[in-house]
C-alpha cells in the first residue's frame, strides 16, 4: 500500500547535444515527450543530477523532461536538431513543428506551423544557420528569426507526394554541402529516390542512384568541408561534395566519388519556352579504358539521347551534337539531362560546356 516511482535516467532512440544538454524523444509509452539532462551530467548516475537524492529520492529518480505541445496530443516526435548557439532546438513531429528557446527549465516553446513535419529522425539536417529536413508534404527549410519555407512547393511537389504516396519510410538522408541540398528516401515498398537542389538556383534535379543509409559530415585541412554517404547498392563510401563540381572521379576511387553518387539530372531551366529543343552540343574530356557515358533527356522521366564513346586525352577536349529522342516543347515545365557511366573504366569525366539547340516560332501576323 505504499506508493513507488520507477524511474529510467533515459530511454528513447532520437537524441541530440543542444546547449551543452542532452535531450532525448522516442520514448514508446511517451510519444510527445523530449527529456533533457542537466549540463555535464553524469550518465552512470542513476539519478536526474537536479533533485536531490536524499532530500527528495522520488523524483531524482525522474529525468526532467517537458511533452510538446502536450502529453495527449496525436502524432509522435520525430527528429532533434541544434541550431548555433544560442540558437534554438528544432524539434519536429510527424506532423508539425516548434523551436525551443532559453536555458532549461525557463525554456520557451513555440509551434513554427502544420503540415510541415519529419519523417525520419535522420531526415534533418542544420548547416549555414539554416535547418533543413523532409516531409511527407516536402523537403522544408527554417532560418531562425524567419519562417519555414515548402522547398518541393511550386517544383517537385507532384513527383515528391508520388514517391512517397502511401508507403512507410524506412530511412532518410538529409545533408548540405557545396551549396546543395541532398534528400535520400528509403521506401518499405515503393521504390527509393533522391533529389538534389542548388540552393542558389532553386533548381531541383533527380538522382538515379541514391539508397543511402548515414551522412556523415567531414573536414579535410586545406580541402574544406564534405559529406560522406553509405551506398546500400554497392556497399560504397561515396562523396557527395564530387556530385557539386565539374571533375567527376572514376568508381575505382569511391571515397572522392563514383557514378553512383554524381549520375543525376541536371536542371537546365525551361529550354522550350521560346520553342523546342531540336539538339544539344556537349563540350567535354575523359579518360580510362574503353569508357563510355550516356546523356539522356527528358522532364519525370529520361530517355536516351546518345552513347559517347570518343576518348580524348591530355587537355584536349571533345565536342559532340545529338538530339533528343522526344520532343522537348514548352509542355515541360524543366528540361534534364543525365550523365551517367556506360561500360569500361572511366576514370575521370570533365563537362565544360553544354548548350542547347532551340527552333524558335514563328510570330503569328
Amino acid at each position: 500500500d505504499s506508493n513507488y516511482v520507477v524511474g529510467r535516467p533515459l530511454s528513447g532512440h532520437i537524441a541530440c547535444v543542444h546547449a551543452g544538454r542532452l535531450w532525448v524523444a522516442g520514448v514508446a509509452w511517451a510519444p510527445n515527450r523530449l527529456q533533457v539532462t542537466p549540463v555535464a551530467h553524469n550518465l552512470n548516475d542513476v539519478f536526474n543530477g537536479v533533485d536531490s537524492s536524499s532530500t527528495d529520492p522520488d523524483n531524482a529518480l525522474i529525468v526532467e523532461s517537458v511533452d510538446i505541445p502536450d502529453p495527449n496530443s496525436p502524432g509522435f516526435i520525430t527528429a532533434l536538431a541544434s541550431g548555433n548557439d544560442p540558437g534554438p532546438l528544432l524539434v519536429l513531429r510527424d506532423r508539425d513543428a516548434y523551436i525551443v528557446y532559453g536555458e532549461w527549465p525557463s525554456i520557451q516553446v513555440t509551434k513554427l506551423g502544420e503540415d510541415i513535419g519529419c519523417v525520419d529522425f535522420r531526415g534533418v539536417t542544420f548547416h549555414d544557420n539554416v535547418f533543413y529536413w523532409a516531409g511527407l508534404e516536402g523537403v522544408f527549410s527554417y532560418t531562425p528569426g524567419g519562417g519555414v519555407r515548402n522547398l518541393t512547393e511550386g517544383r517537385i511537389y507532384r513527383e515528391w507526394k508520388a514517391a512517397i504516396g502511401g508507403d512507410e519510410v524506412q530511412s532518410t538522408v538529409v545533408a548540405v554541402v557545396n551549396r546543395t541540398l541532398f534528400v535520400s528516401v528509403g521506401m518499405v515498398s515503393n521504390p527509393d529516390f533522391a533529389y538534389m537542389l542548388d540552393l542558389d538556383r532553386g533548381a531541383w534535379s533527380q538522382l538515379t542512384d541514391g539508397q543511402w543509409a548515414h551522412a556523415m559530415p567531414v573536414v579535410f585541412a586545406g580541402e574544406g568541408r564534405d559529406v560522406f554517404v553509405t551506398e546500400l547498392v554497392t556497399n560504397r563510401v561515396v562523396s557527395l561534395r564530387s556530385a557539386t563540381e565539374p571533375t567527376y572521379a572514376g568508381a575505382s576511387n569511391s571515397l572522392q566519388g563514383s557514378f553512383l553518387a554524381r549520375s543525376g539530372r541536371m536542371l537546365l531551366g525551361s529550354a522550350g519556352q521560346l520553342g523546342r529543343v531540336i539538339g544539344a552540343r556537349l563540350t567535354y574530356r575523359m579518360t580510362g579504358s574503353s569508357p563510355q557515358f550516356t546523356v539522356k533527356f527528358g522532364s519525370t522521366s529520361l530517355q536516351t539521347a546518345a552513347t559517347v564513346t570518343t576518348t580524348t586525352t591530355g587537355t584536349a577536349y571533345a565536342t559532340t551534337r545529338f538530339r533528343p529522342t522526344l520532343n522537348l516543347g514548352s509542355e515541360f515545365r524543366d528540361v534534364q539531362v543525365e550523365f551517367a557511366d556506360s561500360s569500361g573504366t572511366p576514370t575521370r569525366l570533365e563537362l565544360s560546356e553544354f548548350q542547347w539547340v532551340t527552333r524558335e516560332r514563328r510570330v503569328r501576323a
